[in-house]
């Protein structure tokens, strides 16, 4: 009888309780903690009834616990491995986060780290399965209204939950070089773009210099502003770059006179 309940509660268990290797978005659970805690009381008993405040599961949500129903063996709590033609298991190989954009973000006088990229993983027949997700280093935390009242019986204060009163953001990965480099080694090194974001004004600008390396070294050492406002740039590069921007319509134009450093190719400028 005991092994039977037992077989059964495993059977319960979602893949994401019996999975033994890394969560890639550990921050759904967080995000669900917060309603796990509203528990409803019940309107005319006003008893705790047991039952917490319903929570619609994102897609992006849905969509990862989906891959991982497809790319982790639910007997074993394991990635399923990767196989060669003749089905043989591929050493070393199973779900992996590639990242291709790390994004450094000002939140008021802060500043944190985001990605983007690919979950890589493979099905039980040893076939690719990717996935496209987005920012895993931070959730949304949602508020609660309570209300308290007052318990006739003991005389002493109840509390009792009135709803989501709204929501915040909540980044979990702080902006430092050590942090930037952990990132950066979860990419294919040849193709990442680095991207810096103002949260206040949703501005987002990419860094981009000679090479990959380069890159790095000012998208970490450099501060903020210094690369909002492109001071990496040599006055005449920034000048050509504005003009073709007036070219293109993209920014209106703001000076009547060539300025040094614009190619002389640029016609429009009068």
């Amino acid at each position: 009888m005991f092994k039977k309940k037992q077989e059964q509660k495993e059977q319960e268990l979602s893949i994401k309780e019996k999975m033994k290797v890394v969560d890639f978005m550990p921050n759904w659970t967080k995000a669900e903690a917060c309603y796990k805690e509203a528990e409803i009381t019940d309107a005319d008993t006003k008893k705790k009834t047991g039952d917490t405040w319903p929570r619609l599961k994102p897609m992006e949500q849905i969509v990862y616990e989906n891959w991982l129903d497809t790319v982790v063996n639910p007997q074993t709590g394991d990635w399923y491995p990767q196989r060669d033609k003749e089905g043989n298991p591929v050493k070393n190989t199973g779900g992996k986060y590639l990242v291709s954009v790390i994004t450094r973000v000002k939140d008021g006088k802060e500043e944190f780290l985001l990605s983007k990229g690919f979950l890589k993983g493979f099905d039980a027949s040893g076939e690719e399965v990717k996935k496209w997700v987005a920012w895993p280093e931070k959730w949304t935390k949602t508020n609660f209204t309570w209300k308290k009242t007052i318990n006739e019986k003991t005389m002493t204060f109840d509390t009792e939950c009135q709803g989501p009163s709204g929501t915040e953001d909540v980044y979990e990965l702080p902006f430092t070089p050590q942090n930037v480099d952990k990132l950066y080694e979860m990419t294919d090194k040849d193709n990442v773009q680095f991207v810096i974001k103002d949260e206040k004004t949703q501005e987002a600008t990419q860094v981009l210099w000679s090479s990959i390396e380069d890159t790095l070294k000012l998208f970490k050492e450099k501060s903020f502003d210094y690369l909002k406002m492109g001071d990496y740039i040599p006055a005449p590069v920034k000048a050509e770059m504005r003009a073709k921007a007036e070219q293109q319509g993209l920014i209106p134009k703001t000076y009547s006179q060539p300025l040094e450093g614009i190619s002389k190719n640029s016609e429009y400028v009068k």
